[in-house]
């Protein structure tokens, strides 16, 4: 009878060699990466030296007016030409004057104050120097008269006679504000 030959057993412990190399060259490499010691930090500019934040604080950035071109082109447009403006602005309508009624004035040394009636339905209220009514702000309050202002438009208004708009003094206010009926309901 004829016996197979099995081949020697050398690649088992070959790997297994290999194996037990590999795992020494990491446990080396392991134990240099704990023992070495943490790279030091950078120390921040303000602790470098007096000469860096000496230079530091003398820093001047350039003028603005060096990078205006820059602005002008913006960076996603495919041109980088400078945008035009398609249409100019329209320009803002001045605003609506307030329907108010100046009742009376009150001048202290602690301030000015004015009693003034607006509103629909009108209302009595006391404003101050500097106070808003109606989106226009109380500029000055005087003895006969009383100073209102929005964006560039300003209006004065006399003690006793209605601003741009009001109802006069006493006026009847027509039979929908009589009687609480709408537009609709008068006929």
């Amino acid at each position: 009878m004829k016996r197979k030959l099995r081949p020697p057993l050398r690649p088992p412990w070959t790997l297994l060699g290999c194996c037990v190399v590999v795992a020494a060259l990491g446990a080396i490499e392991w134990y240099q990466f704990a023992a070495a010691a943490p790279a030091p930090l950078a120390p921040p500019p303000a602790a470098a030296g007096p000469a860096a934040a000496a230079e530091l604080a003398s820093f001047v950035p350039p003028p603005t007016e060096r990078f205006a071109e820059i602005a002008q082109r913006p960076l996603f447009v495919p041109e980088r030409r400078p945008q035009q403006d398609s249409e100019p602005p329209k320009p803002v309508p001045p605003p609506v004057a307030p329907a108010l009624v100046v009742q009376g004035v009150v001048l202290l040394p602690e301030g000015r104050y004015a009693v003034i009636q607006h509103g629909n339905p009108p209302k009595l209220e006391a404003v101050a120097e500097g106070a808003t009514v109606e989106g226009w702000r109380v500029v000055h309050i005087e003895a006969h008269r009383i100073a209102i202002s929005a964006g560039t438009a300003t209006l004065e208004v006399a003690v006793g006679k209605p601003g741009k708009d009001a109802p006069p003094r006493g006026a009847p206010q027509g039979p929908a504000a009589r009687h609480g009926f709408t537009a609709a309901g008068e006929d």
